[in-house]
């Protein structure tokens, strides 16, 4: 039963912080700043380079993470670890409340259950 949650965990984590990639974006006041644009959540891992693909009518500008065909794009492998262990972590906690909480037949504890 554990090891089929910590999978589980694992599988959401990596689905959640690879898709933070999509949910996020950065300012950039500077030319020079959309070489180097740093994606992801809570730590950013996604590096693209947007500098030939936009030219910003003014600064400063929002832009968000793009297709990776169209732009240059790495990944910095560490904070992905880590935003997916933070992830599964979270989700393997509250996946095992889960079962605590209503038992692993599905039904949930009222008041007047006793633990003998």
């Amino acid at each position: 039963m554990k090891l089929s949650l910590i999978v589980l965990s694992l599988i959401f984590a990596f689905i959640i912080a690879f898709s933070s990639v999509l949910w996020t974006s950065k300012t950039v006041t500077s030319e020079s700043d959309l070489k180097n644009l740093w994606f992801g959540q809570p730590l950013d891992f996604a590096i693209q380079d947007q500098s030939d693909h936009y030219d910003p009518p003014s600064y400063p500008w929002r832009t968000s993470f793009t297709l990776p065909q169209e732009n240059p794009t790495h990944i910095a492998w560490w904070p992905l670890v880590m935003d997916i262990l933070f992830f599964a972590l979270i989700i393997f906690a509250l996946l095992n409340a889960g079962i605590k909480f209503w038992g692993e037949s599905g039904e949930g504890k009222s008041e007047g259950d006793k633990v003998v």
